[in-house]
């Protein structure tokens, strides 16, 4: 899906999410700021940083706005993930605690993701639909076909961290009584700190972004996998600007920012239930794609929101 929006718009929509979540003060906050200051001409690695790193908090507001009840507790949750971590992706730090609120950030993400699909949603972060008490240690679960899957996710941020964490994921699954999937975060893999994806446009932004995740599944992921896992879907997005020029506020010509967004999905081939996963990627509007020779399936999709 390709969708297109003005700066000025995508602030609005950050606004709303504050409102939304009863932000005051805190990292989506300091978003609106830096936006505003990009409005202005001020195209600082900060500024231009905002509008991805706002993104996820935009997409939360608009997954959850009117599901948000289903899970009663969970709209407290999605605040403290919102508020509180340091601003820029680029200063979490490895191994500590302050990287949680993004951690949790995707975990919300993606279970908003499966339930927009219509795939029934079972437990987030530890809520139970239509419960407030914690009853799941999983990140959260789906129902499929009267199957419960649980779904682990992770944010590696490095290629050993990827590695680590997917068989952390693994043991997570594989020690519980139903089948699961692991959801990996790989944006900190696809863009090296400090940097934004630059392409003559943003197709071919989307294509190496999507290529650079593929690599990571045929390449990364651990072989064999328990049975017990349908596969694992890999998930980025990262900053770019393309070679296509607009005019800004003064006239002057400025590069494109644009939000780059794709999403792999690898079938465990030594799983017994590899059409699960492969349908739940459909409706998801992941397409299926060629085999490689030691995962079962893979299909990718993605999504650019460009910003004026």
């Amino acid at each position: 899906m390709w969708e297109k929006t003005t700066v000025d718009d995508f602030r609005r929509k950050l606004e709303q999410a504050c409102e939304w979540l009863d932000i005051a003060r805190g990292r989506a906050r300091d978003y609106v700021c830096l936006i505003e200051e990009f409005e202005r001409g001020e195209h600082g690695p900060k500024q231009l940083l905002a509008y991805r790193e706002a993104y996820d908090i935009v997409e939360l507001f608009q997954l959850w706005e009117t599901e948000i009840d289903h899970f009663p507790g969970l709209k407290t949750k999605l605040k403290q993930a919102c508020r509180k971590g340091p601003a820029m992706t680029d200063d979490e730090k490895t191994s500590n605690s302050g990287n949680q609120p993004r951690n949790d950030t995707f975990v919300y993400l993606m279970a908003g993701r499966f339930r927009s699909a219509g795939i029934p949603v079972g437990s987030v972060d530890g809520i139970s639909a239509g419960a407030a008490e914690a009853r799941s240690a999983e990140d959260f679960s789906i129902r499929w076909d009267r199957l419960d899957i649980n779904v682990e996710c992770k944010r590696p941020n490095s290629a050993n961290g990827f590695k680590r964490l997917a068989k952390s994921a693994q043991k997570q699954i594989n020690k519980r009584q139903r089948r699961g999937i692991i959801a990996m975060d790989c944006s900190r893999l696809a863009r090296p700190a400090g940097t934004v994806l630059e392409a003559e446009s943003p197709r071919e932004a989307y294509e190496m972004l999507d290529q650079g995740l593929e690599n990571v599944g045929v390449w990364s992921l651990p072989n064999p996998m328990p049975s017990k896992v349908l596969g694992v879907i890999l998930f980025a997005r990262v900053p770019a600007m393309t070679a296509m020029r607009i005019l800004d506020a003064n006239e002057q010509a400025v590069r494109r920012s644009e939000c780059i967004t794709a999403m792999l999905v690898v079938g465990n081939r030594y799983s017994s239930d590899q059409t699960v996963l492969r349908d739940i990627a459909q409706r998801l509007r992941v397409e299926r794609r060629a085999a490689p020779s030691q995962m079962g399936w893979h299909g990718g999709s993605g999504r650019k929101v460009t910003g004026q």
